[in-house]
Parts: C-alpha cells; sequence; structure tokens
C-alpha cells in the first residue's frame, strides 16, 4: 500500500467494538486511509481477534498506525481511559471517533424483556455513546472532527420481538442530530450509519438472513462488512464536510428514507 496522499494521514481515530465485524471491517478501512487508529474490545475472547488487526494494520506502510485498548463500555470509568490511552500512543487531538459497540439480546416476545435486559442494552447502545461524545468533544480537532454512530435499519422500523434493541438505535439519531448542531460552527461533522442486514455473528444470532436477502432489492443479498465501512470512510474524510446531522441508510435499498 502506498502512503502517497492518503487522506486520512496524521489523523487519529477510535473505533469501538472493533474486534470483528462491522467494527474491525472500520477500523481497517480508516487504517488503510492513513489513520492511526486505537480499537477497543471488551471481552477476553475477543483479545486475540483484535490483536491480529492491530498486528495486520501495522503490517500496512506508514503513516497507518494501531492499537488496542480493552474496555467495557458499560463501565462510566471506561470512555475515559479509552480517550487518555489514545492521546498517549498518538497524541493529544482525536479526529475521528466511530461508535460502534453495540448489544443485542436474542428476540423476545412482549411480556418476556426485563429491566435486566433494558439495562443491558441501553448502558451499551445509549449511555455509552453519549459518554464517549462527551469524552472526546474536548479533544477534537480546531475544525474537522467527525463523530459516526453506527446505527441501524432497526431502529425506524417497527419489527416483533426486538423493542429494546430497535429503540435504543432510534435514540442515537437524537444525539447524532443535537451533537451536529452544535459542533457544526466549529467546522466538526456528526452523522449516523445505518445498515440493514449485514454478514457478522450478530446478524448470525438475529438469524432470518434468508428472508432478509429476499427483501434487500440489491442482488438479493445481505451486506459485505466491507461495504458499511466504505460508507464510514467517506463520510470522515474532507470530501464529506457537507454531510451532517444525516441518517445514511446503508441497506441495499431493504430499507429506503
Amino acid at each position: 500500500m502506498s502512503n502517497n496522499s492518503l487522506p486520512l494521514e496524521n489523523k487519529v481515530a477510535i473505533v469501538t467494538g472493533a474486534s470483528r465485524g462491522i467494527g474491525a471491517t472500520i477500523a481497517e478501512e480508516l487504517a488503510s486511509l492513513g489513520a492511526k487508529v486505537a480499537i477497543t474490545f471488551t471481552s477476553e475472547s475477543s483479545k486475540g481477534a483484535t490483536e491480529k488487526l492491530v498486528k495486520k494494520i501495522k503490517g500496512f506502510n506508514a503513516p497507518a498506525d494501531a492499537i488496542e485498548i480493552q474496555a467495557d463500555l458499560r463501565d462510566v470509568k471506561s470512555p475515559k481511559h479509552i480517550i487518555d490511552v489514545t492521546r498517549i500512543a498518538f497524541g493529544h487531538t482525536i479526529h475521528i471517533l466511530v461508535n460502534n459497540a453495540g448489544y443485542s439480546l436474542s428476540p423476545k416476545p412482549v411480556g418476556s424483556c426485563t429491566v435486566e435486559d433494558y439495562n443491558k442494552i441501553f448502558d451499551l447502545n445509549v449511555r455509552a455513546i453519549f459518554l464517549m461524545g462527551e469524552a472526546v468533544a474536548s479533544h477534537l480537532p480546531s475544525k474537522g472532527g467527525r463523530i459516526i454512530n453506527i446505527g441501524s435499519t432497526a431502529g425506524r422500523t417497527g419489527m416483533p420481538q426486538i423493542p429494546l434493541y430497535s429503540a435504543s438505535k432510534a435514540a442515537l439519531e437524537g444525539f447524532t442530530r443535537c451533537w451536529a448542531a452544535e459542533l457544526g460552527p466549529k467546522g466538526h461533522t456528526v452523522n449516523q450509519v445505518n445498515p440493514g442486514a449485514v454478514e457478522t455473528d450478530m446478524m448470525r444470532g438475529f438469524g432470518g438472513a434468508e428472508e432478509f436477502a429476499k427483501i434487500t432489492p440489491y442482488e438479493h443479498r445481505l451486506a459485505h462488512p466491507e461495504e458499511i465501512a466504505n460508507v464510514v470512510g467517506f463520510l470522515v474524510q474532507e470530501n464529506g464536510r457537507w454531510i451532517t446531522g444525516q441518517v445514511v441508510c446503508a441497506s441495499g435499498g431493504m430499507r429506503m428514507y
């Protein structure tokens, strides 16, 4: 890989929940564009995959680089820890934050969801995003910062048996628009990417991949993680500066809005 005129050269990015799936692919995409990437993961079972990803990125030609940070984003102290470790490794300014970490339960019918279920989902899918935004705000550059929230088409679609997951992803739109309105005058952008059905472990956990493929107009298939990462890669570049406060539906037409 040549490092000539890489669009994210000298940029520092954080991608949460990036040991696998969409997050890992986003981290690799940003690194391929020249960024130094901090990759967060939670469990010991994800450590090996994360270390392998970091090693792969370090194999790219400079200026790309990566570190892994183990942190449970359900812990309210984790966002500050992530920011601090990233700044020690790569410098004081953080140019890009991708809030990708998320969680979903297996489908559960109305009447069987518990407060514990609610807390498990909202602590990670909503509160952690709020806290990451709060933590990174004072460390963005003077101009040109980028925040990307990874949502889901489920946040805009009434689907049975996943009300907590759907509601958590819908909540992200409020953060996205409010942050965009507040940070826009400083030259920063904030957007949300809503994937449809993607070939990931989470999708396999939901089940119904064949049915989702059938209702996806584009080639009647699921998305590849790279196709979501490509959208994020564009939005964080300078050429994406005029797009802010938007929810980009990257679903192959499965949902249209």
